[in-house]
């Protein structure tokens, strides 16, 4: 494949806070970072993150920011040398969730307060011109494509736990267990989201995604005639929809990014 017909990731991303969580006068508990940068020997380099705390944690807004952006950073330090993302090992990849761990840990001890009060889920997805790798503790998902002629792929299905409404997270005493790993080739559609959008894209029986639900959400940011980052309005109108707070009450999280194709 030619990569210099791309120049870089269109991207958009948005967190809203869900009908249950104004009935309950609730703040939105969902977190999103992400970033798309060049590298000057590797290219462009895509990392997401994104976090759902715990709807029982006392400090759940909190805790998931403070997982979407220490594990952003950390990340980032730890894979801005790397050329080749599937040269990571699971080990290496598990080592940042961790280490995210031990900085809610540490928060959580400042505040005198317990690390379960922060719980929250982690989701995380980087990719380079070549390769991609997307982890994640807990539920929310993470739906790919190697390009427009293929399908829509489930990177790693949403883990809920053994029982309805259960799912593990990233402040868990053996959370090291309930990492789940996947690599990919390269990709040119990613779209994130958290556990309150995934039963309206994911098909339980297959485990496969609804490709109707991505579909429309990557021609918006391929098609679009403006700044992808400007369809962010559109985005939160959206998931604010009758359409979708009829099926879902929860906060919720998507974010999409496609390589653009070079327009000269």
């Amino acid at each position: 494949m030619d990569y210099s017909r791309f120049v870089s990731w269109g991207s958009v991303g948005a967190s809203v806070k869900g009908t249950s969580h104004d009935a309950e006068s609730r703040s939105c508990e969902d977190s999103l970072v992400w970033d798309s940068f060049a590298l000057a020997e590797f290219g462009e380099r895509l990392i997401v993150v994104i976090s759902d705390g715990a709807g029982s944690a006392t400090n759940a807004e909190v805790g998931s920011k403070l997982v979407s952006r220490s594990l952003h950073e950390i990340v980032k330090n730890a894979t801005s040398s790397i050329r080749d993302l599937d040269t990571l090992s699971e080990e290496t990849v598990r080592s940042w969730f961790l280490e995210a761990r031990d900085l809610v840990r540490k928060a959580a001890r400042d505040s005198d307060g317990l690390i379960r009060d922060f719980a929250a889920t982690a989701l995380l997805a980087i990719a380079s011109e070549t390769s991609a790798v997307i982890a994640q503790v807990g539920d929310g998902a993470i739906v790919l494509r190697a390009d427009a002629s293929a399908e829509f792929q489930i990177a790693v299905w949403p883990d809920t736990g053994e029982y309805a409404n259960e799912t593990y997270f990233i402040t868990d005493e053996f959370v090291a267990e309930h990492i789940r790993i996947a690599w990919f080739d390269r990709i040119d559609d990613l779209v994130a989201f958290s556990d309150g959008l995934q039963w309206l894209a994911l098909d339980r029986k297959t485990q496969k995604p609804h490709s109707g639900f991505f579909q429309p959400l990557v021609d918006a940011v391929r098609k679009s005639d403006i700044e992808p980052g400007s369809l962010a309005p559109s985005l939160v109108s959206f998931l604010m929809s009758e359409q979708v707070n009829s099926k879902t009450n929860d906060d919720k999280t998507l974010f999409i990014a496609c390589r653009l194709p070079a327009t000269s």
